[in-house]
């Protein structure tokens, strides 16, 4: 019996709707029944339901019978019931706890600074963000091969702004029209936008000035396809679309921006 299935036990044999639950311990409407569509909750918020549908939520050493602690346990449920429903409960928190190592994929932060003048890019991790695994699927990010670094710079203003971070999915290594791309050109790494021209050929142009075109060598490399980006401002973390300029904005489109979820990133307190 998973965490979901005792809670809608025990508002079963209450006869409580999950929302009406809710209410009455000051919780938002949908905190139970977000819970009975199989989202795993933190421990706070397991806490909170358990504490609003009257139940016991302990984590800490066994401890003595109700009856040597001079403490009378009432119950609605029968004893096997309640052993059976503790037993659950420690197997909930066991999974709960795990819930970092089995949703989320550390993501390595590369020291690297992308400038256009280094000659190979360096591997070295600095630190790891958490991203969660559902949106690196939704995505199509190869959670073995992507990685995270800074952009320095303004050839792909406004699109990435200098000091960026952005998430290179490793694996997409293909030129695809459009796509915003870490490339090695010419014994340089750079962020570039591929593109095709009138004549069919490969194309490296950076957004700030798309008329600066690079044609594509047959020994450039692609490290990977641009699929994220996160900046620094007033220091948080902010999401903002990769997505082509329009020609008539410099600015880009709110609208724009990557469904959620967003990846997880732990923002700066």
């Amino acid at each position: 019996m998973t965490f979901s299935e005792i809670i809608e036990t025990h508002l079963r044999l209450t006869k409580v709707s999950p929302i009406t639950a809710a209410r009455r311990a000051g919780l938002n409407r949908d905190a139970i029944r977000s819970v009975l569509r199989g989202r795993s909750p933190s421990v706070d918020r397991a806490q909170q339901i358990c504490s609003a549908l009257g139940l016991e939520f302990y984590v800490g050493p066994p401890r003595e019978p109700a009856s040597t602690r001079g403490a009378e346990q009432t119950t609605e449920y029968s004893a096997g019931t309640k052993d059976q429903i503790v037993e659950e409960l420690r197997g909930v928190l066991d999974r709960i706890t795990g819930t970092l190592d089995k949703d989320y994929v550390e993501v390595p932060v590369y020291s690297e600074e992308i400038t256009g003048l280094s000659q190979s890019l360096n591997r070295a991790t600095e630190c790891r963000f958490p991203y969660h695994r559902n949106w690196l699927e939704r995505y199509g990010v190869d959670k073995e091969s992507c990685f995270m670094v800074r952009v320095r710079g303004w050839s792909m203003a406004p699109t990435l702004p200098d000091k960026c971070f952005v998430l290179v999915n490793g694996a997409a290594t293909e030129l695809r029209d459009n796509a915003v791309l870490l490339v090695r050109h010419q014994n340089r790494v750079m962020v570039r936008r591929a593109e095709v021209d009138d004549r069919g050929s490969w194309m490296l142009s950076g957004d700030a000035d798309p008329s600066l075109k690079l044609q594509r060598k047959p020994d450039d490399l692609v490290f990977g396809e641009i699929v994220w980006m996160a900046h620094h401002v007033r220091i948080r973390m902010q999401p903002v679309s990769i997505a082509a300029p329009a020609a008539a904005s410099p600015h880009i489109n709110p609208n724009s921006f990557p469904p959620l979820p967003s990846p997880h990133i732990h923002h700066p307190r």
